[in-house]
């Protein structure tokens, strides 16, 4: 049962936060979407669109835009 605040208005900058939160590993939409007040089917829709966005902006000529990743060699001392 949804029992969410019925938001409406999120800024962009908030979706995306939201979105980046709901790609971590071991994390699941659903748990993202309850924390934030949202239907596990907004936060879908939230995930496609950015998908599409990103898409357009590179057939645009434009970079899309990524969250930072960090890598960690496994190997010490190389």
């Amino acid at each position: 049962m949804f029992t969410g605040n019925g938001r409406s208005g999120w800024s962009d900058d908030q979706k995306a936060r939201i979105i980046a939160e709901s790609c971590e590993p071991s994390v699941t939409v659903c748990s993202v979407a309850r924390r934030h007040g949202l239907t596990p089917q907004q936060l879908f829709t939230w995930r496609r669109l950015a998908r599409k966005r990103a898409e357009v902006l590179s057939v645009l000529g434009e970079d899309p835009m990524f969250a930072p990743a960090v890598v960690v060699s496994p190997f010490k001392g190389i």
